[in-house]
């Protein structure tokens, strides 16, 4: 499949409020949440594991409400302190600076996970990427990411190479999600401070 198609009803998948209590089984860990199928655990998970800080982070407001709700559910003192939600859209600045300033001390780890699912969100959440990779506390940006459409994925490779981002796929990460057809793999992407020393990074052939 070599169409792509931004699928303007995505954007919409999420502005509903009738989200559902489920409680979901993660390794030991059994977190409550209000969720959709396609809901991601990631930022909870992270606070439950013992991750001083989390910052979890969605443009829409409704997601962000729910979001805090999923935070207020888990009923953990200690946990509350660690989370925190913030708006930001990709590639707005000002939002970022506002993110920036409210943690100056960084985030050894951002995570994104199945985010590259629309073609022309890429080039913003590139940005933002970088932009957080310049501060001097970002160490590198982990990304699940779901191979659906060639013409998403070339869109993606160019704009981390044009934005001096390194990728390296993570030793047995690649995997089939779901049904099988489509390919899944963890990408660790680093900026690209001394360039003498990187290696080169092949693409996969698309």
């Amino acid at each position: 499949m070599d169409e792509d198609d931004d699928g303007g009803g995505i954007g919409s998948l999420f502005l509903d409020e009738n989200y559902v209590e489920q409680r979901i089984s993660i390794g030991h860990h059994e977190i409550p949440v209000l969720s959709l199928q396609c809901s991601s655990m990631t930022g909870l998970l992270c606070g439950r594991i013992g991750c001083r800080k989390v910052v979890m982070t969605d443009h829409n407001d409704i997601v962000l409400k729910i979001m805090r709700k999923n935070v207020a559910l888990q009923q953990d003192t200690a946990l509350l302190s660690r989370i925190a939600c913030e708006k930001l859209e990709w590639g707005n600045e000002e939002q970022l600076s506002l993110i920036l300033d409210k943690h100056p001390e960084g985030f050894d780890y951002i995570l994104g996970a199945d985010i590259c699912y629309q073609q022309c969100n890429i080039p913003p959440l590139i940005r933002t990427v970088n932009k957080l990779l310049q501060h001097h506390h970002c160490r590198k940006f982990l990304l699940a990411y779901v191979s659906r459409i060639q013409s998403t994925d070339r869109a993606f490779f160019n704009e981390a190479s044009e934005h001096n981002l390194e990728l390296r796929e993570v030793e047995v990460s690649r995997t089939s999600p779901g049904d099988g057809i489509y390919s899944g793999v963890i990408y660790e992407i680093i900026l690209k401070r001394d360039c003498h020393n990187c290696r080169t990074f092949t693409a996969p052939n698309i």
